[in-house]
């Protein structure tokens, strides 16, 4: 079996070594006072490459291809449009992290938190640069120019707010 282990930079001295047996060797650091000695495992490694990387993903995403992941989902989770659609793992990712990132995006009617206190409020503009937001409380005091790294969206949606702002505009 192969695993992929991370290892910092600054710390590849400590867990990685050269044994004449195995060539590089994965280690256990053990610190005593200011010197640090190594345990070895037996465990032969190779570095990882971000070509074996693409390699993985693409077997991975022929496989999901294949089998069409029906049997690890329930009937709501109809995955076979959507894995027709990319070519590539890479692909389907870039389209995931784009649909997340819209997702994610606090907009006009979304009910958001302030993460630091979990006071509540309604965004009821997004015109600033950066998704920085107006917002409006239960009391009806107007937030102006809110961060949106300080917020949080809470799920909840209200759309009958875009359509009176609609409304409004609309009669003026």
């Amino acid at each position: 079996m192969k695993y992929i282990i991370d290892i910092p930079d600054e710390y590849e001295n400590d867990y990685i070594s050269m044994s004449p047996l195995l060539g590089k060797e994965f280690c256990y650091p053990l610190r005593n006072m200011n010197k640090t000695y190594v345990i070895p495992t037996g465990l032969k490694i190779e570095q990882y490459t971000e070509t074996d990387r693409k390699a993985i993903e693409d077997e991975v995403w022929k496989f999901a291809k294949k089998v069409r992941l029906k049997e690890f989902f329930d009937d709501n989770h109809n995955l076979h449009p959507y894995l027709d659609c990319f070519d590539s793992y890479q692909d389907a990712k870039a389209k995931h992290e784009e649909l997340k990132k819209q997702k994610d995006e606090i907009r006009v009617g979304d009910e958001v938190e302030y993460v630091e206190d979990h006071r509540k409020k309604i965004v009821v503009t997004s015109t600033y640069s950066d998704g920085w937001f107006d917002a409006i409380d239960s009391n009806g005091y107007l937030y102006i120019n809110r961060n949106p790294v300080m917020w949080k969206k809470t799920g909840r949606h209200f759309p009958e707010l875009i359509e009176l702002l609609k409304k409004m505009g609309e009669e003026s």
